[in-house]
């Protein structure tokens, strides 16, 4: 009765068309460098494609909007974003938890092993083991292959950064 599909990004030239298409209809333009702008930072992920481009249209002041447009409102496009999507999913971890997430996305690379975490976190790797299956149980992050773990969420990690940078 139904069909699960996992839904990856989308090819670069797939995703300019997600972007390019349904705007034809809207009586509003993307121009070109904005396009492969929108492209690039959300790496081709549906819903962010979506949402950058909902945002760009909901606060534009003019048909034609720019990447100009884009830089003047991408911190209140991400602030937004944070608050209606990443928060929500961050506060599933406990504090400690929370820690963990942040040392990966300190750590800076797509995939991390425990090792780099413990390192981070001076942590001992059975405390850390129990912490990162909690996490996986939340769907905050995966065992990405024997030995790393990357996040469940795209740009995730740039969210967790951005965050770090604000209590500072």
């Amino acid at each position: 009765m139904f069909i699960f599909q996992e839904m990856m990004n989308l090819p670069q030239g797939e995703a300019e068309k997600a972007v390019r298409i349904p705007m034809r209809k809207s009586g509003y333009s993307f121009e070109d460098g904005l396009v492969k702008e929108i492209v690039k930072e959300t790496k081709g992920y549906p819903y962010f494609l979506q949402f950058y481009c909902y945002f760009l249209v909901r606060n534009a002041t003019s048909a034609k909007i720019t990447l100009a447009d884009y830089r003047k409102n991408k911190d209140r496009m991400l602030k937004e974003l944070d608050l209606s999507f990443y928060e929500d999913r961050f506060h599933k971890a406990t504090p400690v938890e929370q820690e963990v997430l942040e040392a990966m996305a300190k750590i800076g690379k797509d995939e991390v092993s425990p090792v780099e975490i413990m390192e981070a976190m001076k942590i001992e790797k059975s405390m850390l083991f129990a912490y990162l299956r909690n996490i996986i149980e939340k769907n905050l992050i995966y065992k990405f292959g024997r030995g790393s773990y990357a996040f469940t969420v795209p740009m995730f990690k740039e969210f967790l950064l951005r965050r770090g940078e604000k209590k500072r």
